[in-house]
């Protein structure tokens, strides 16, 4: 029974702590977009960054910040 309620409890703060994890780990992957798009501008030079011609890559700041919102 002891088992039980623990995994109760823990069940019940995986739940209630959800969108605080989300939001923290959309801000982890944010960092880590902002960080690869400035490695991308720096190697590319006078040209346009890769991250710049795939839109998906282009919008993925966009996303991420409406995800922690």
């Amino acid at each position: 029974m002891l088992a039980d309620s623990s995994d109760r409890t823990l069940a019940d703060m995986a739940i209630n702590n959800f969108r605080p994890n989300l939001s923290i780990f959309a801000d982890m992957v944010n960092e880590l977009y902002v960080k690869a798009a400035g490695l991308d501008r720096e190697e590319r030079g006078n040209s346009t960054p890769v991250y710049e011609s795939i839109p998906e890559l282009k919008k993925l700041g966009d996303y991420l910040i409406d995800a922690t919102n």
